[in-house]
């Protein structure tokens, strides 16, 4: 074996010109289209490069934008838990208010029916104790004039089941003025 006696700047200058002889031996073999593939190649290596990091970066957008949503989303969930929260209680106080009025207005007929009935009672006596009344007139005029006893009892009977099957006071006034007729 040989000892080399070749320098290092020598060898770079050599290795230099091997590259450039093998550069023009694979021209002369494969021509201007090899130089193309590797043009090509090179480009889709920096396009793929560049589709990774626009990739990555859509990721974090996506990511960025998902987080934003997830907030907003959030944010509108909670002010519509909260509108639903107040309206719930605005009905429940309207409901309450409409039940306060309700009572007060059954309280008021209520009242009113009381009173109307106190009026009818009081017009009733007043009707039995003016039919009473008349009835001891009627038969304090009896004692005093003779009459036919039979008639007499006849009419008093009506006035007891006038009176029985509550008829109005007219019609147990209309039976005294006829036994007031008899009498005389």
């Amino acid at each position: 074996m040989q000892e080399s006696n070749i320098k290092p700047s020598e060898l770079t200058k050599l290795n230099l010109d091997s590259a450039e002889k093998l550069n023009r031996i694979r021209d002369l073999i494969f021509g201007q289209q090899s130089r193309e593939l590797e043009q090509k190649l090179e480009r889709q290596r920096l396009e793929l490069a560049r589709l990774s990091q626009e990739s990555v970066r859509l990721g974090e957008t996506v990511r960025a934008l998902e987080s934003s949503f997830a907030a907003q989303l959030n944010a509108l969930s909670d002010r519509l838990s909260a509108q639903i929260e107040e309206q719930h209680r605005h009905q429940s106080q309207l409901l309450k208010e409409s039940e306060q009025r309700l009572e007060q207005q059954l309280q008021s007929v209520n009242q009113h029916l009381l009173d109307q009935v106190a009026t009818l009672s009081q017009a009733l006596r007043q009707s039995e104790e003016s039919i009473m009344s008349e009835m001891r007139t009627t038969a304090t005029r009896l004692n005093d004039q003779k009459t036919d006893r039979v008639k007499l009892g006849s009419l008093l009977m009506n006035i007891g089941a006038t009176l029985q099957s509550h008829d109005s006071a007219e019609e147990v006034s209309d039976l005294l003025m006829e036994l007031a007729d008899t009498i005389e």
